[in-house]
């Protein structure tokens, strides 16, 4: 049995289509644990109203409360409250596939820790598409692309609680350091590629939001939580990272912001050589005049 755990803050406008979806899985026992992250608007009503009529023996809906604000501390109450095996986390706003819970099973057994999955994205209302992804367990990858976000991991749920959760102190890119920190345990990991599932929508008001200047100090206070965990060829990765921070900022005319991340990349990376100082330079450059696929020279140099 699977647990799917959905953390949600005043999202009425979204919620009927999320739970909706969820309901519409063709697979049973299912169980689905809904944590109001103290919702002011009829959020809570719309999950109480949808677990009474859709709870069944085969489908159980736990309705739980989160008061203290924060997604990371929401999905840990649902964490808390999981007796399943393995745990997957969805979010509010997006849809759901009916197929997922179907595929995932018969891969989540004693042999695996983390069961990766690709899954489609649709930004600003755009027609959805594949999410890039790169089927490794490599941390250089993760720290690059992000390609293990909240949708993409099945986790078992003894080992998420032997790594200690989600990261509270981050209001954003918390999946993306979640994922980094899974993959330096070195999980048993499997990989689904084929079909995508879901629809995650990625919109002004969603929790990852489009522009780098309104969201950079959370960026970069996840970027501060990563660098205390890696090394080497990680610690180059996540270099090259703050780098492509550095050019999205530039591109969008954030003189200020830009310069500061330039100095915090100095100080964070201060013992990087001067060949990968350079090519980090080419790549700001370069994600600042709009470029694209970046990542890919610096997952090759990283590894």
């Amino acid at each position: 049995m699977l647990s799917i755990v959905v953390p949600y803050y005043n999202r009425e406008s979204y919620l009927p289509r999320t739970l909706q979806s969820i309901a519409a899985s063709d697979y049973r026992p299912l169980r689905l644990i809904l944590v109001d992250n103290h919702s002011t608007d009829h959020s809570r009503e719309i999950c109480e109203q949808f677990a009474e009529a859709n709870r069944s023996d085969d489908f159980e809906v736990v309705l739980a409360d989160e008061p203290a604000g924060g997604a990371a501390k929401a999905r840990n109450k649902g964490l808390s409250l999981c007796q399943t095996p393995f745990v997957y986390f969805f979010d509010s706003d997006d849809e759901f596939d009916s197929r997922f819970v179907g595929a995932v099973m018969p891969h989540l057994n004693d042999d695996v820790d983390l069961l990766a999955v690709t899954t489609n994205v649709s930004v600003n209302g755009a027609a959805p598409v594949v999410r890039k992804f790169i089927q490794t367990a490599n941390p250089s990858a993760q720290i690059l692309t992000g390609h293990l976000s909240t949708q993409a991991m099945v986790i078992r749920t003894d080992f998420l609680r032997s790594q200690g959760g989600w990261d509270e102190s981050l209001p954003m890119w918390n999946d993306w350091e979640l994922a980094t920190r899974l993959l330096l345990a070195k999980p048993r990991m499997k990989w689904i590629c084929s079909p995508s599932f879901h629809c995650v929508y990625v919109h002004d008001d969603s929790l990852t939001g489009s522009s780098f200047s309104s969201r950079v100090e959370s960026m970069r206070k996840a970027v501060k939580a990563v660098l205390s965990q890696v090394e080497g060829k990680d610690r180059k990765a996540l270099f090259f990272r703050m780098e492509f921070i550095t050019g999205n900022l530039r591109r969008e005319k954030n003189t200020t912001e830009s310069e500061q991340n330039k100095r915090l990349t100095r100080q964070w990376f201060s013992g990087e050589s001067v060949f990968t100082r350079f090519i980090g330079a080419c790549i700001r450059r370069y994600v600042s005049l709009g470029g694209r696929g970046s990542w890919r020279l610096a997952y090759w140099l990283s590894k």
